[in-house]
């Protein structure tokens, strides 16, 4: 569900299909219909795995909170709000539909109607299966080394940009042999729609680093150093660095036995997501987007960033304690 929300400008386009359909595409609609109510209605881990289907699905970079979660409490503000959500559903399942609506169906538009010669099929094969095989592959090995350290085999979209470039030329060759020739003005104002929402994530996510980056100068001048501060794990990670010459993961191969398992933190301490990669950071304070997170507030000022297309009051990082304070 992830990849028709991503590929939307032209998905949207195969729309108008499901009303064309005939008797064996209304069969598949059911079926596709039935299934997708079933996931989501069906109590089980899996349906907690699918995130009830709503679209953007994924919680890695594309998800509803507009950004990347790293911070290990509290949460961005919404970004996309339930009936925005609801809104997308409707409009990549549905576009996902009529695709396979137009699949099935034996319209064609007549040669007379193509004005210049395009590549075959078989021609865009020979350019792009290559780099497909081995781009799914590599992905494929991922996903299993993912697995295999106690993850689930799962496609991060991230790492399906590439395999999303090859299916837009795809789809966008069939649509003008199969439905029209020139693709509609439609088309331009879903590209302009998504490229907004990508330059407004990608703006929000700068300045909430430049806001996590300012956090920290604070504490610091506090006399709290970087390696008493969880400031999310890829923060930590850059702070490890600076006082080991590797990351302490499992799945380092060379040098040999260079990883050593962490302490579990001190008991009453708030948690701190992959503290056992970064030894050298034992955190009582830590960077929150709620003032009321852990121990509450740190003698610090807060920091507020810009984050456009949403709402403000979610825009201030706080410095929270991690441990208790001592009793007077």
């Amino acid at each position: 569900m992830e990849f028709p929300f991503l590929l939307l400008p032209i998905m949207v386009l195969f729309l108008p299909e499901v009303r064309k359909t005939n008797s064996r595409g209304i069969a598949i609609l059911c079926t596709l219909v039935c299934g997708y109510l079933f996931l989501v209605t069906y109590p089980s881990d899996f349906r907690a795995i699918v995130r009830n289907l709503q679209e953007p699905t994924s919680q890695d970079w594309v998800n509803a909170y507009g950004g990347y979660e790293i911070l290990a409490n509290g949460t961005h503000t919404i970004f996309l709000y339930p009936w925005m959500q609801a809104l997308l559903t409707i409009a990549a399942f549905g576009s996902l539909i009529g695709l396979i609506c137009s699949l099935v169906s034996s319209s064609r538009i007549s040669p007379a109607q193509v004005s210049v010669r395009r590549l075959s099929w078989k021609e865009l094969g020979t350019l792009l299966a290559p780099f497909t095989i081995a781009y799914t592959l590599l992905l494929i090995s991922r996903a299993v080394t993912i697995a295999s350290l106690g993850g689930y085999y799962v496609i991060i979209d991230r790492y399906a940009l590439g395999l999303l470039v090859v299916a837009l030329i795809c789809l966008v060759r069939y649509y003008q042999e199969r439905i029209q020739a020139q693709l509609p003005l439609a088309s331009i104002l879903m590209v302009g729609i998504m490229a907004v929402f990508g330059i407004a994530i990608t703006h929000n996510m700068f300045s909430f680093y430049r806001a996590r980056e300012a956090l920290a100068a604070e504490l610091r001048a506090a006399g709290i150093p970087d390696t008493s501060v969880d400031n999310g794990w890829d923060y930590n990670m850059i702070v490890e660095l600076e006082h080991a010459d590797h990351i302490n993961t499992p799945d380092i191969e060379l040098p040999a036995h260079s990883y050593v398992p962490t302490p579990p933190l001190p008991a009453g301490t708030c948690p701190m997501f992959w503290y056992d990669k970064t030894p050298h950071i034992r955190p009582l304070y830590g960077a929150s987007s709620d003032p009321d997170a852990c121990y509450g507030l740190a003698p610090v000022p807060p920091v507020h960033y810009s984050r456009w297309l949403a709402d403000e009051r979610g825009s201030t990082l706080y410095a929270v304690r991690y441990t208790a304070p001592p009793k007077p």
